[in-house]
């Protein structure tokens, strides 16, 4: 999901690339050649969710990348091989932030926003939670004190004139449209109908945020096959936020369901790119 605030004339329209990917543990990532799309791809920024590593194991993992110019802040988790996210990036950040306000979740792994002049970078793993459960009961009090770092965040934005792309895994499917059994899964956490109607809140017509991955936009999937990436045209309706409106690209795009357990990454040749997860390495809109 990414998110931008709606009226500022952001100059993410020039031509950025960000690209957000559940590498689902980046070690097993990097056996499976993240590293060689490194070297290819022509993001700018890349958030990353799911590291299952430490700040230094992940560093160690992404060291060929970052010995070719790639810079990396990150937030390790601290439950051991669990959670974790980062941005990689072509430029050094001004500043880091982790966490989102919420001393429950501040060593969790969970958020990360970085700064780059008037543009933030954010990388997010919400909780995927489980109905009926604590895990449920963490995932709301994770999206309750969110939804307000999200308003106080825009509010900064608007004023400092400043642009903000929250990039990664929500673990909520807004829409039907969202998730392929979506009839089946009306009562499972990713899909309740209280998790739905936070992100209508989030993206209501008067909201700061806008789904970014709701407007009109080219996409290609990129999947690893025997240790080749391939990249074919695709569309995905992954969520970006962001506080700033996109134009639409020059052939629109209809939104197709996906299956709610692939990760495959996805980019753009608009202005903002997202990879979206894809655990199997199938086509995440097959």
């Amino acid at each position: 999901m990414l998110a931008v605030p709606q009226t500022a004339d952001s100059h993410i329209l020039a031509p950025h690339t960000i690209t957000s990917v559940n590498v689902n543990g980046v070690r097993a990532a990097a056996r499976k050649g993240m590293l060689d799309w490194l070297e290819r791809t022509s993001a700018d920024f890349i958030c990353l969710q799911e590291t299952r590593a430490s700040d230094d194991q992940l560093r160690e993992t992404l060291e060929p990348a970052l010995g070719n110019g790639w810079f990396l802040v990150s937030a390790e988790p601290s439950a051991k091989g669990r959670n974790g996210v980062a941005v990689l990036s072509r430029t050094e950040p001004d500043a880091v932030r982790i966490g989102h306000g919420d001393d429950e979740f501040l060593d969790a792994g969970r958020y990360i926003e970085a700064d780059f002049a008037d543009l933030t970078v954010a990388s997010l793993y919400l909780p995927s939670g489980e109905a009926l459960t604590p895990k449920q009961e963490e995932k709301e009090r994770f999206m309750a004190s969110f939804a307000v770092h999200l308003a106080t965040t825009a509010a900064a934005a608007e004023a400092a004139d400043r642009h903000v792309v929250v990039s990664g895994d929500w673990n909520i499917a807004h829409t039907e449209l969202d998730l392929k059994n979506w009839k089946t899964n009306k009562k499972s956490s990713g899909f309740l109908p209280e998790e739905r109607a936070w992100m209508d809140l989030l993206f209501a017509e008067d909201s700061a945020w806008v789904d970014v991955f709701r407007t009109s936009i080219r996409v290609s999937t990129v999947r690893t096959r025997g240790g080749r990436t391939e990249e074919k045209p695709s569309t995905t309706i992954r969520v970006g936020v962001s506080t700033t409106r996109l134009p639409p690209a020059d052939t629109p795009s209809e939104p197709r369901s996906r299956s709610s357990n692939a990760l495959s990454p996805t980019t753009s040749d608009g202005r903002i790119t997202h990879l979206s997860p894809s655990r199997t390495g199938r086509d995440a809109h097959a």
